[in-house]
């Protein structure tokens, strides 16, 4: 009977452990630079024959008395122009009258970073209410009055903090 030759695979063993090493050295090089951010965007509710959106909800228009300053947005706009923006809306959220707000008109040189850029900048300077029409191709920002709330208890005129110091 023969001897069976002994046989080694070395180099499939090192091709095994050193081949997924280096994949995952060069996988996560090329995931780091892959921008993988998301935007959140609500989107509203669409008027149909058996759903009407309730009058507050609807968007705010000059026909319904609203005042807007309108800004022209340029294609690329840079940072010079976003801090001017962000001063403008800085000044608005200061301003003690309602109904009033500032309406960046797009064309067709914007593109998706400008908008982006837009939405960036309603997180920095904390503008509650904003919005994109698509009809005109305008980013609203609007300043509503704000309403104080009071709240009754059960039918009285009594709030809890007044109930709470009259005991």
């Amino acid at each position: 009977m023969k001897n069976k030759k002994k046989i080694y695979y070395v180099s499939g063993i090192l091709s095994a452990i050193f081949i997924p090493i280096i994949f995952l050295f060069y996988a996560i090089l090329t995931y780091k630079e892959i921008n993988v951010s998301v935007i959140d965007i609500g989107l509203p509710a669409k008027e149909s024959a058996t759903y009407e959106i309730p009058e507050e909800y609807k968007f705010p228009s000059t026909e319904r008395g609203w005042k807007y300053k309108i800004i022209n947005l340029p294609a690329n706009f840079t940072q010079k122009d976003e801090s001017k923006f962000y001063n403008l809306i800085k000044e608005l959220q200061e301003k003690p009258y309602a109904k009033v707000g500032i309406r960046f008109q797009l064309n067709d040189d914007n593109n998706y970073n400008d908008f982006v850029k837009l939405l960036n900048l309603m997180l920095k300077t904390k503008q509650e209410s904003y919005g994109f029409r698509s009809e005109d191709n305008s980013f609203y920002v609007v300043k509503y009055k704000q309403i104080e709330e009071r709240a009754s208890w059960c039918g009285t005129d009594i709030d809890g903090d007044e109930w709470n110091k009259k005991k």
